[in-house]
């Protein structure tokens, strides 16, 4: 099934939870990536990542929102090459 289908499938069967899996990380991982490019973006030349969770708030007000605890990790460490302690340290800001 594409993940476009159906927004947010039934999840009573494995298909609908793996779909409605698919497309809440698919949201979240999009976000965050567009909340790092303007971070950077307003940063300039030098990021200075240790003021990203003074500018950043994400909220998490449901399930699939906290795909994004794990997500922004999976971002930090391995497309900005941090370390795990600096990623979590941001990621808990």
């Amino acid at each position: 099934m594409m993940i476009c289908y159906i927004l947010y499938p039934g999840d009573e069967s494995m298909e609908g939870k793996i779909l409605r899996l698919k497309q809440q990380y698919t949201l979240c991982s999009a976000s965050l990536q567009d909340i790092i490019a303007r971070f950077e973006r307003r940063s300039g030349d030098h990021v200075k990542w240790e003021e990203f969770p003074e500018k950043v708030a994400v909220q998490m007000n449901d399930t699939h929102p906290t795909l994004c605890i794990p997500e922004l990790m999976r971002i930090l460490i391995d497309l900005k090459g941090m370390s795990w302690k600096e990623a979590w340290d941001i990621t808990q800001g």
